[in-house]
């Protein structure tokens, strides 16, 4: 026999796929941030409180040029792991 597929069975697909589509991208950027701000923060712990991403060199802020951000408050070892 021959089967029949209606215009609303179509848009109601076409309205599922798109939902599901869209939430999985909103989805995967919120993972893609957080991920983010994860590596940023272990690497924070790990130099204990000298942002080295931020200075422009290694972890050592006085290697860095002077277009590097100025660091005042450090944080000792004992407070980056609380």
């Amino acid at each position: 026999g021959t089967t029949t597929y209606s215009l609303y069975s179509s848009y109601a697909h076409l309205a599922a796929g798109l939902c599901c589509g869209v939430s999985c991208l909103a989805a995967g950027g919120t993972i893609g941030v957080i991920g983010d701000i994860g590596v940023q923060c272990f690497g924070l712990k790990a130099s204990g409180g000298q942002r080295s991403w931020a200075t422009g060199e290694g972890a050592n802020p006085s290697e860095a040029g002077e277009g590097a951000i100025s660091m005042d408050a450090t944080v000792t070892v004992e407070a980056a792991n609380k």
